[in-house]
C-alpha cells in the first residue's frame, strides 16, 4: 500500500489513526480503547450475572417507580458505555454527532442512578416533607449539572481517517461528578444518622461507633441498609474523587481525562443497582408472586426505653422504627 505526504511528512499507512497522532497521544488513545472495551465487558457481565435477580424484580414484586428507575439507569448506562466504546474503536465519520449522543446518554445515566437514592430517602423519611424536598432539589442539582456539561467534550476525526477522538475537555465537565459526590455524601449521612438515631446508645460512644461500622445490636434489615450504604459510598466516592482529580490536572492527556467517566459510571451504576436489588429482594424475602408481603413492615432500629411501675420495678420496652416494604416500591 503506497503512502502519502501530509505536511511534509511521509505516512506509509494513512488509514491508521495513530499515523496522525504524536507517539504519546497515540499510546493514550490505545490505552483508552482498552479501558473502554473492558468497561463494556464489565457492565455486560454485571447485567448478565444479575438476570435472575432482575427477573424476580419483575415477576415477584410490584413494578413501581423505583423498579422503573432501576431499569432505566441500567439501560442508559449500558447504552452510554457501548456508544463510548464504539466512538473510540469504529470508523464513524460524523464524530461530533456521536459525541453529542454520548453526552446526552450520560446526562440520563447519572441522574437516573442518583434518583434511586432519592427514592430510598423518600421511603425512609416518609412523612418528613422538608427532608424529602431538600433531597429532591439536591437531585435536581445533579440533573442540572449533567445537562450543563453536555457540550463539555467535543468529538473530532483523527487526520484523514474516519476514526474519532476527544480533544482537551472543558473543565466544567467535572461538575456532574462533584454534584454526585455531594449528593451521595449527604444521602449516606442522612440515612446512616436516621438509622443510628434509634439505637440505644449516645452518639459518639464506643458502642455507637461499633454498631455503626459493624452493625452489631441492630435488627437485620437495619444492618443491611447500613452496610449497603457504607459499601456503596466508600467505593463510589473514591471512584468519583479520582475522576475529579484527573480531570482537573490539565497536564494529563485529554484521552485519559475523557475516558475515566466510563469506568466510573460502570462502578457507580453497578453498586447503586446492587443496593437496590439487595433491599428489594432480601428485604422483601417474604413477598409472594402477587407482590403481597407476609410482613407489611420491617424493623429498622430500636431504642430501649425503661418504664417504671408503681412498685418500683422497671420493664424494658422496645420502640421500633419501621419502614414499609411497600413504601420502598412506590
Amino acid at each position: 500500500m503506497s503512502g502519502i505526504m501530509v505536511n511534509g511528512t511521509y505516512l506509509p499507512n494513512p488509514y491508521t489513526p495513530a499515523a496522525f497522532l504524536p507517539p504519546e497521544i497515540a499510546i493514550s488513545e490505545q490505552i483508552s480503547q482498552y479501558v473502554l472495551v473492558g468497561s463494556a465487558g464489565a457492565i455486560i457481565w454485571d447485567i448478565l450475572s444479575n438476570l435472575i435477580s432482575d427477573y424476580k424484580l419483575l415477576s415477584r414484586h410490584r413494578i413501581g417507580l423505583p423498579t422503573m428507575v432501576y431499569f432505566l439507569s441500567r439501560i442508559a448506562t449500558l447504552f452510554y458505555v457501548l456508544i463510548c466504546t464504539i466512538f473510540e474503536t469504529a470508523p464513524l465519520g460524523d464524530c461530533s454527532t456521536y459525541q453529542l449522543v454520548n453526552d446526552i446518554s450520560l446526562a440520563v445515566a447519572i441522574p437516573s442512578t442518583a434518583l434511586q437514592f432519592f427514592l430510598r430517602i423518600r421511603a425512609i423519611f416518609t412523612g418528613n416533607k422538608y427532608i424529602i424536598f431538600f433531597f429532591f432539589f439536591l437531585w435536581l442539582g445533579v440533573l442540572g449539572c449533567c445537562m450543563s456539561s453536555i457540550t463539555g467534550i467535543q468529538g473530532v476525526t483523527i487526520g484523514l481517517t474516519q476514526y474519532c477522538t476527544n480533544p482537551e475537555p472543558k473543565l466544567y465537565i467535572v461538575s456532574p461528578t462533584i454534584a454526585v459526590v455531594v449528593h451521595d455524601t449527604l444521602v449516606f449521612l442522612a440515612i446512616s444518622w436516621h438509622l443510628m438515631s434509634h439505637f440505644d446508645a449516645d452518639p459518639g460512644t464506643r458502642s455507637w461507633w461499633k454498631s455503626f461500622f459493624s452493625g452489631h445490636y441492630l435488627p437485620h434489615f437495619t444492618r443491611m441498609l447500613l452496610r449497603d450504604g457504607q459499601v456503596y459510598y466508600l467505593i463510589t466516592v473514591i471512584s468519583n474523587l479520582v475522576v475529579v482529580i484527573v480531570i482537573l490536572i490539565t497536564s494529563i492527556p485529554g484521552a485519559y481525562r475523557a475516558m475515566l467517566s466510563v469506568p466510573n459510571m460502570v462502578i457507580t451504576n453497578a453498586m447503586a443497582c446492587r443496593v437496590f436489588r439487595s433491599t428489594r429482594l432480601r428485604g422483601g424475602a417474604g413477598a409472594s408472586m402477587s407482590g403481597q408481603s407476609e410482613f407489611n413492615t420491617l424493623p429498622l432500629a430500636f431504642r430501649q426505653s425503661t418504664v417504671h411501675s408503681d412498685v418500683g420495678h422497671s420493664a424494658d420496652n422496645s420502640e421500633y422504627l419501621t419502614v414499609s416494604i411497600e413504601e420502598m416500591a412506590k
